[in-house]
């Protein structure tokens, strides 16, 4: 069985259509609540006149795709 980056360039070359969104890296996302009762100190310290008020939750998230810019620029042969 072919690895999966030698499945993804069979893909990328059997794709004829120029303006294609081919996946790049994995893409993901990620929701979290990592802390309780943040520290503001540091934050009321720096920003005195400011409200501060942090929240917990956090999210992370990753959307990748190429696009190809140029096909058989070279006259290369497969």
């Amino acid at each position: 069985m072919p690895s999966a980056q030698a499945q993804g360039i069979q893909l990328e070359r059997q794709n004829n259509n120029l303006f294609s969104l081919l996946p790049h890296k994995p893409n993901y996302i990620i929701l979290s609540n990592n802390i309780g009762s943040p520290n503001v100190r540091p934050f009321n310290e720096a920003f005195p006149n400011k409200d501060t008020h942090l929240q917990p939750c956090e999210t992370k998230f990753q959307i990748s795709f190429k696009v190809p810019v140029a096909r058989d620029l070279f006259n290369k042969a497969d």
